[in-house]
């Protein structure tokens, strides 16, 4: 993923990135009952502040990638001509979305 902006700004995306990963798969592993945030935290390296100055708790850090693809998918069918019907619209959109990706998430393909 190339991310734009500063020297910052790059890190800072890396960071929300790694959490979220470290996020996921100590979900996956434990169960989201089973993790902390310290635990997420501690995965990556960072203090529970840090995590904190990312995201406001562990369901948030789960659901970041998802949330993100959906801002883009909406965007991407506000974009759409009006008139279009809303199914052909959606499958543009998820089409589109996927171009301007990497390889689709195998949860959001149907």
């Amino acid at each position: 993923m190339d991310i734009p902006g500063s020297l910052r700004d790059r890190k800072k995306a890396a960071t929300r990135q790694s959490l979220h990963e470290a996020a996921l798969r100590l979900a996956m592993a434990h169960g989201l009952d089973g993790v902390t945030v310290e635990d997420i935290a501690d995965a990556v390296g960072v203090s529970r502040r840090t995590f904190s100055n990312y995201f406001a708790n562990k369901e948030d850090a789960v659901l970041h990638a998802d949330r993100e693809r959906t801002r883009e998918l909406v965007s991407l069918l506000e974009g759409r001509p009006a008139e279009e019907e809303p199914w052909p619209a959606l499958r543009a959109a998820s089409r589109a979305l996927n171009r301007a990706g990497a390889a689709p998430d195998r949860e959001w393909v149907a």
